[in-house]
């Protein structure tokens, strides 16, 4: 007959079928994806060739600095000595000056050569001001003079003293360093010990 339904029409539609049951199989298939992703995550799986993450606190920074910061091998820097109480005493038309070397620093700065920073006082006696700059100093390297790579250009009054630093490149295979300093016609020298040179 036209009007009766077969078996097939009186059966329930399947869940997944339906947009709720859709809906529902999509989330639970991305809970269990970020499950999943989270737990490799936390074993390390997913951190290798990655880099370390940043430390939050503050012990975790410091340590974490002290870590990255790379070590230089002995020895490639060398130290600068010089005899306690270093100072040359030169007149000219204007007075006469005590210079006096108070420290010596040396940094590298590349495979070859580094920077000696020499601090050093100069006190006037008077009776006018003289010059202190630049032109005053020269570093013999192993017998060959060489000029600051910084400016210095002052003056220093009568019964007065000053303090600047006075800057030259050094090969890092420098065996022998002397400081001359001339003021007029008159000269002097400061001996320096290269410690660690190669």
């Amino acid at each position: 007959m036209a009007g009766n339904s077969g078996p097939d029409d009186a059966r329930p539609t399947p869940w997944w079928q339906t947009l709720p049951g859709i809906l529902t199989a999509v989330a639970s298939l991305l809970t269990a994806a970020g499950g999943l992703l989270l737990a490799l995550h936390q074993v390390g799986l997913l951190d290798r060739g990655r880099a370390a993450p940043v430390a939050t606190t503050p012990a975790g920074r410091a340590a974490q600095a002290h870590s990255a910061a790379p070590t230089p091998p002995p020895e490639t820097v060398p130290g600068v000595s010089f005899p306690a109480g270093a100072k040359v005493t030169l007149g000219n038309n204007r007075g006469r000056g005590t210079y006096e070397l108070l420290d010596a620093q040396f940094q590298g700065r590349t495979a070859d050569a580094g920077t000696l920073t020499l601090h050093i006082r100069l006190t006037n006696a008077g009776p006018a001001d003289i010059g202190f700059w630049s032109d005053s100093f020269r570093l013999s390297v192993d017998g060959v003079p060489r000029a600051p790579t910084s400016r210095l250009n002052d003056l220093v009054e009568a019964r007065s003293a000053k303090e600047a630093e006075v800057l030259f490149a050094v090969p890092l295979t420098a065996r022998n360093l002397s400081l001359s300093i001339s003021s007029g016609e008159e000269d002097g020298a400061i001996p320096l010990t290269l410690r660690g040179s190669r």
